[in-house]
Formats: C-alpha cells, sequence, structure tokens
C-alpha cells in the first residue's frame, strides 16, 4: 500500500550506511531506499565516500530525501490516499584510534504530506557507545540512546480514533563486559529501557492520556 522513491541522496563526504549509528526510525519506508548492500546502491570504490575530520574524530554525514505514496494513510476502512515528502539527516563522529571505540550519531525523520497535514511528524534519535580492550582479549563497554519515535498507524494496540500521529519517548542503555576465560567468552551485561508516551488528540475533540502505555524495563 506504500510506494516511495528517492529522490536524492547526498553525502557530505559520507556514503549513507543503512547499519551505521544513528539510522533507525519507526516509520518504515518499504522498500528500502538507503541500502548500501544492494547492487545499483553501492558507491564505486573509486568514487567511495570519505570521513571529514574533526579534531581526534571522523564525521559522517548525510542527506536523503524521498518521496512516497500511501493508499490508506489512517489504516482504515475507508482509506484516504495521500502523497508525502520524507526527509532523513543523519550524523555519526567516531574516535578516529585503534584502541577504543567511541562513537556518536544523530538522526531526524521529517514526514510532510501533500492533503493531510495531521499527519505530518518529526523523529530523531541520538546515539552514543563506547568500548574499552582489556588484556587478555577482554573488554567493557557502553551504550546509550534517547529519541522521539511515531507509532505507525498499523501497530498492534494504537489508538484508532487518533488525530495525530502517536509519538513516544524511548531511552534506553547497556553496560557490560567481554571476559575471556580460556577458549569461552563470556557476556555479562545489564540493559535498561523506558517508553514515554505522549498524550494524542482524537478525530471527535478532546485528547486521550496514553500514559497507561509507559513502561520501564530492565
Amino acid at each position: 500500500r506504500i510506494a516511495a522513491v528517492p529522490l536524492a541522496a547526498i553525502a557530505a563526504p559520507a556514503a549513507v550506511q543503512a547499519q551505521e549509528i544513528g539510522q533507525t526510525t519507526s516509520i518504515v519506508i518499504d522498500p528500502q531506499l538507503d541500502r548500501s548492500d544492494v547492487a545499483g546502491t553501492r558507491d564505486e570504490p573509486d568514487y567511495a565516500a570519505q570521513p571529514l575530520h574533526a579534531g581526534p574524530f571522523l564525521l559522517r554525514p548525510s542527506l536523503s530525501l524521498a518521496a512516497g505514496y500511501d493508499s490508506n494513510v489512517y489504516d482504515r476502512n475507508a482509506g484516504v490516499a495521500d502523497a508525502a515528502l520524507l526527509l532523513t539527516p543523519r550524523l555519526s563522529a567516531r574516535l578516529d584510534t585503534p584502541l577504543h571505540l567511541i562513537e556518536f550519531g544523530a538522526m531526524g525523520h521529517f514526514r510532510r504530506f501533500a492533503s493531510e497535514k495531521t499527519e505530518n511528524s518529526e523523529e530523531f534519535t541520538l546515539r552514543g557507545q563506547t568500548r574499552v580492550e582489556l588484556p587478555s582479549r577482554s573488554a567493557v563497554f557502553a551504550n546509550a540512546s534517547f529519541g522521539r519515535q511515531i507509532e505507525p498507524r498499523s501497530s498492534v494496540g494504537t489508538t484508532l480514533a487518533a488525530d495525530e500521529p502517536v509519538n513516544f519517548d524511548l531511552a534506553q542503555a547497556r553496560v557490560g563486559a567481554d571476559l575471556a576465560l580460556g577458549a569461552l567468552t563470556v557476556r555479562p551485561a545489564l540493559s535498561w529501557e523506558q517508553t514515554d508516551y505522549a498524550d494524542v488528540a482524537l478525530t471527535g475533540g478532546g485528547s486521550a492520556d496514553m500514559s497507561f502505555r509507559d513502561a520501564r524495563r530492565i
């Protein structure tokens, strides 16, 4: 029910890489437009973009623009069709050293519809991760992220009478270690996640309190 085509992809000078830090979104575009493992979207070796140097960090900025069409914007029986533009800026920064990993990432996702303006939305994600190598093939690591995401209309449990996209804040953190014990590697880790939903406006007026969907997981 969704069709999308890329209009532009700018890497200044970074190439678009789907698995790079800070590059996720809860709005699924099918087909995925910025995959680097598909013929026709990979950079030729002689034209591969190189990262920017900023002090001790390597920066990889990128920007992509796509146009899409949805035959059922609100995911209801009486389908409403509309076209949309999708803008996705990204930036990752990685410490330029082989000894320790320190990396930060940021991603935004802006969606603008031609007619159904209430479905316009913005998402963002901020991420960071680090890994410190220890003697004897061991290491400690940590990562954290925070973002504001949009819940797809087709999600199970979403509010059917919502007059706008349902949005929520998602915070995550994880710490752990890789411990080399002879031929084995043991990875103890502790993860934390918290989800906070914002109130949502309803089609008949008023708003719905979504706090009952808030959750904390350890």
